[in-house]
């Protein structure tokens, strides 16, 4: 027997992932932002209602790609980073939306944010197409976190 590491299947990790990230994603579906949201006052920056859906939904195909990696490839603790921020993902829009708590939604996605650069640490020197990735879901992530924080004290 040679030393050669066991690679699972594609298919396996690849369709958990797209499980795992459409029932995070369908939190957004849920609990959508509606009147209340439209009434609150907000940073002139904002980014128009349209940017929204557009981002998310290549943030999604990127947590696919990344999660599949980490199914397939990443180590115990990647996973358990990964597997958490969609937890995190997923609660936020329920925090904001569901409940109209701009202050829990703040921590969440601060916790989210977090996690996200605990995992990139971790990742950066395995997979640099992992980190790059990720990265980019920072970046949206940190613009939602100020948004988030700008939108809780305008309206506290």
């Amino acid at each position: 027997m040679s030393n050669m590491q066991v690679k699972s299947p594609l298919y396996k990790p690849l369709l958990l992932s797209i499980v795992l990230v459409l029932c995070t994603a369908a939190t957004g579906m849920i609990f959508l932002p509606g009147a209340w949201y439209e009434a609150l006052h907000k940073p002139s920056w904002t980014p128009a209602n349209w940017v929204f859906p557009v981002v998310w939904s290549v943030m999604y195909l990127i947590g696919i790609a990344v999660g599949t990696w980490v199914l397939r490839k990443g180590s115990r603790v990647l996973t358990i980073l990964w597997l958490i921020q969609l937890l995190f993902n997923g609660c936020w829009s329920y925090f904001v939306f569901g409940r109209h708590q701009l202050f829990l939604g703040f921590i969440d996605i601060i916790c989210l944010w977090l996690t996200i650069l605990l995992f990139l640490i971790k990742v950066f020197d395995r997979k640099w197409w992992v980190f790059f990735l990720f990265s980019t879901y920072l970046g949206w992530v940190s613009i939602a976190l100020l948004l988030n924080m700008n939108l809780w004290l305008l309206n506290k």
